[in-house]
């Protein structure tokens, strides 16, 4: 593995669990600055620095160096407060106005973390059921800033409040599978019918999110989307990390491995479940159904994460300003056959099958001129 990398996972492990990083991993020259360019491309830079704090003085690094983490960490901070703060502020609406709604990843995430602040924040995301989505969606958007593009068919609609984003979802669409896709609508329809949500305390305020199984599944599903589609980031695969090591031991096993090989997804779930014990310093018995032979993955997988970026920003991607028959040639070898075909001996099956879902769901939109 990289020095750098190996630096930086170090760093992110120690940052997660208090525990001081390896010292000889930072006798000698230090590459800070590629450390910090890789711990922002990761959006990781407040847990790196967390981990930098816990080295002994002597392999600290000066503070010209430092000052770039120590910023990025005082942004994140202030944006995490303001986003907590008008969460709290859209739900009570949201509940006011006699929705049923639900918070999925972001915020609702954080307070797993040991230092939920430290979690660099992104967008809020909220979910309704399907029956409700028009409603919802069109009470936001008076109070909206401004509206971003709508996707009807997936049931997602973007939108600002100033400089926060806020996504509406009346379905939880991967657009890489028709039958994935419909068994999570009916895990979501299910969830909403019967009122199996959980909760999470932000400001005081008890937020609804989905029941911890749905969670543990629905986090992994979006990291391996992401996996295939683009580049998953080093936070994603921490959030899932942190949700295990908070929630493992109220986890309903058997009904957490009865959703997994419903959606033919316990594959997937134990090869990040080893990348997560080996790198994230996840304890095992926090993670269901891990299996040690599942180990050999993790270090592949890790260079994937390094080399593509959170969300793929290491790689170039398709250009908007492309012709659009170009852009949908261009997005079928790249995003299609590139895209879910390079991890084909990992993940065979669902290289196989997401490829035919992905091509799926690209007709159709093609044929919509979207």
């Amino acid at each position: 593995m990289k020095r750098t990398y190996a630096q930086t996972v170090a760093l992110v492990r120690s940052g997660l669990s208090g525990e001081a990083p390896p010292p000889e991993l930072f006798t000698g020259v230090v590459d800070w600055q590629e450390i910090y360019s890789l711990s922002s491309s990761q959006t990781v830079v407040c847990i790196v620095t967390d981990g930098i704090s816990h080295l002994p003085d002597p392999l600290k690094p000066g503070i010209e160096a430092l000052e770039p983490f120590l910023a990025d960490t005082l942004a994140t901070e202030i944006r995490n407060d303001q986003m907590d703060r008008f969460l709290v502020f859209l739900m009570d609406n949201i509940d006011r106005s006699g929705f049923t709604s639900v918070l999925i990843k972001g915020q609702g995430l954080a307070v797993n973390y040991p230092a939920p602040s430290h979690r660099q924040s992104g967008d809020i995301d909220i979910l309704v059921h399907p029956s409700k989505y028009q409603e919802l969606k069109g009470l936001l958007l008076e109070k909206a800033s401004r509206a971003d593009d709508e996707y009807p068919e997936i049931l997602h609609h973007g939108m600002m409040f100033g400089n926060i984003e806020v996504e509406v979802h009346g379905a939880l669409s991967t657009m890489l599978s028709r039958s994935l896709d419909r068994k999570i609508a009916a895990a979501v329809d299910a969830m909403f019918r019967d009122g199996d949500f959980s909760s999470v305390t932000i400001r005081g305020r008890q937020v609804r999110v989905p029941s911890d199984v749905f969670n543990a599944v629905y986090i992994l599903i979006h990291l391996f989307r992401h996996y295939f589609t683009g580049g998953v980031g080093l936070r994603q695969i921490l959030d899932w990390a942190e949700f295990l090591h908070t929630h493992s031991e109220t986890l309903d096993r058997a009904k957490l491995e009865a959703m997994l090989r419903d959606l033919g997804l316990m594959r997937a779930w134990r090869a990040f479940g080893a990348f997560v014990v080996e790198y994230a310093g996840v304890p095992a018995e926090s993670v269901p159904f891990y299996r040690r032979g599942c180990r050999g993955r993790s270090a592949r997988i890790l260079n994937f994460v390094f080399k593509c970026g959170n969300f793929g920003s290491n790689e170039q991607r398709i250009r908007g300003s492309e012709p659009y028959l170009i852009r949908k040639i261009h997005s079928f070898f790249l995003l299609d056959v590139h895209d879910k075909f390079r991890h084909f001996f990992e993940f065979p099956v669902d290289s196989l099958r997401f490829f035919f879902g992905a091509v799926t769901y690209g007709f159709g939109r093609l044929f919509k001129g979207v």
